[in-house]
């Protein structure tokens, strides 16, 4: 798929790697958004609020 660049890992390691790193972008601003609506909105917490488990293996997973 990546051959012309003589090397047909790199491509699709720097996607993953880009990916992953978007993924954990998103998860900070995330966790900055729980953050800032905590004692406004408590209902609004709970709804922003969610399982990071599946995010960290899918992360580990994406990066091995």
């Amino acid at each position: 798929m990546y051959a012309e660049d003589g090397d047909n890992n790199s491509k699709p390691k720097e996607v993953i790697s880009n990916a992953a790193a978007a993924i954990q972008l998103a998860r900070e601003y995330l966790n900055k958004a729980v953050e800032a609506t905590h004692g406004y909105d408590p209902e609004a917490v709970k709804q922003i609020g969610i399982d990071f488990g599946p995010i960290d293996t899918f992360l580990t997973e994406l990066t091995q």
